[in-house]
């Protein structure tokens, strides 16, 4: 750690608050996500500065977890994990960053669910002058916070702010129009449909997710409900572009390799009932799917070309839209859905594990889309415990071919990061983004106002 290391309140980083960090993070009455990252790692004091951490075997994507804050363990030591929750600390935080606390100003908000509630209506934030990598040079950072979008982009357009974050497609547009600077990073997640095997017979058939994902228009998806600010993706990890041939198929192509998919795996249209149908052993199976995703104006609407694209095939289609908390808690959960639109945080050194090996299958695993493969599951495995990145990167090759050839899923697109920042402002370089107050990583470096300096006073 760093010797010059110190808290808000003069008090000094130590190891102590690591290990005490640590504990909380892995205390399950804290409820804290980065939890699963952290079982079965110790952690040793060897000093005041250096902590040591050991894992039961090697782990690659380890350093990303630690990626967290450091709680200080003189103030937060006293506070008991039932009350983290509702400690003051939340809404009046004692860090170590670039900025601290100056000012809040709050107010008092009511509904029929939680009471009466004082929340911050902003923060003044002053340089932190002990700052470890040096004193900001933004005077003074105001952060406000509003209801609702609309609240929001009203503040923005009047000039009550400079600047805003994960705006709208629409609205990024439309402020590039006007000729703001906004910034776009694209951002570690992927949306996609998963398909759960286990639900359909008919998504059970690999020539009917062959072709559910070959009539997919994933370029529509991302011009009309993205407005472009995203990638087009072709597997689990946002890099994974699609190849300008197949972006760009038209929709007659698309619709006649996805039929040649079907017939060739022995459905046939019954142009009587206007529906595919396939009969194995007596029994018939007809080509209807559900499609469930979440109440959110991008998904509903990508969800909506979705449905078209496969009704255009001749696939009967439901569209089943939830509240996000319905939609976690009743649909993915119990793993009720037959194909499911929705997304995934990969991270910025991706563990695919948690996601496609067959172990994460049921819930609380996040393999939503039941994924088995055992060859898969080895890549996996192996990709875990890889520190070589070239070989690390032939493992994901090895998987992305195991699922092109099963398609448990249709990987649709990566959105991006939409930032509009303040136009006054210097040396902003955004790097890689996994969530939003990932843009003030370097903010300690931003400045506004320089001055010339005469040649002959210079160095």
């Amino acid at each position: 750690m760093r010797k010059n290391a110190v808290w808000q309140d003069s008090k000094p980083v130590t190891s102590d608050d690591v290990e005490f960090t640590l504990q909380e993070a892995k205390d399950p009455l804290i409820k804290s996500y980065k939890r699963p990252g952290f079982e079965g790692v110790t952690v040793e004091k060897v000093d005041d500065k250096t902590i040591v951490f050991k894992l039961k075997q090697p782990y690659t994507p380890f350093l990303e977890n630690t990626t967290l804050g450091i709680l200080p363990k003189h103030i937060w030591g006293n506070i008991s994990s039932e009350s983290f929750s509702n400690t003051k600390y939340n809404l009046e935080p004692i860090g170590s960053g670039p900025y601290m606390i100056n000012n809040i100003v709050t107010t008092k908000t009511s509904d029929s669910t939680y009471g009466i509630s004082v929340l911050p209506q902003y923060y003044d934030l002053a340089p932190f002058k002990y700052f470890a990598l040096g004193e900001a040079k933004i005077e003074t950072v105001r952060i406000r916070f509003y209801p609702n979008e609309d609240e929001l982009l009203s503040a923005y357009r009047s000039g009550e702010i400079e600047a805003i974050n994960t705006i709208p497609p629409q609205i990024a547009k439309s402020l590039k129009d006007q000729g703001a600077k906004v910034i776009e990073v694209t951002l570690p997640r992927i949306f996609a449909v998963f398909f759960n095997q286990n639900h359909s017979k008919a998504v059970a058939d690999k020539a009917v997710r062959g072709a559910l994902n070959a009539v997919t228009n994933k370029t529509d998806i991302v011009n009309e409900i993205l407005l472009g600010f995203g990638t087009q993706i072709s597997g689990p990890v946002p890099n994974s572009s699609v190849s300008p041939t197949t972006a760009s198929t038209s929709d007659a192509v698309r619709i006649a390799n996805a039929q040649k998919i079907l017939t060739t795996g022995g459905w046939k249209f019954n142009t009587k009932k206007n529906i595919w149908e396939k009969t194995v052993k007596k029994v018939k199976t007809t080509l209807a799917i559900d499609i469930s995703t979440a109440d959110t104006p991008e998904l509903k609407n990508a969800a909506e070309i979705i449905k078209k694209n496969w009704e255009q095939l001749g696939v009967q289609v439901n569209l089943n839209v939830f509240e996000i908390g319905d939609l976690n808690q009743n649909v993915i959960r119990p793993r009720k859905y037959d194909a499911l639109f929705f997304g995934e945080i990969i991270g910025r050194n991706p563990d695919l594990f948690s996601f496609w090996h067959s172990s994460q299958r049921n819930d609380p695993g996040i393999n939503i889309s039941m994924y088995t493969n055992s060859k898969a599951d080895k890549l996996l495995g192996a990709a875990r415990v890889e520190l070589d990145p070239n070989k690390k990167a032939k493992i994901y090759s090895d998987l992305q071919k195991e699922l092109d050839n099963d398609t448990p899923a249709i990987f649709i697109y990566s959105p991006s990061f939409l930032y509009a920042p303040p136009s006054k402002i210097k040396n902003l370089v955004m790097g890689s983004i996994t969530i939003p107050s990932d843009r003030f990583l370097s903010i300690y470096k931003w400045y506004i106002d320089t001055e010339k300096v005469w040649k002959i006073f210079a160095n």
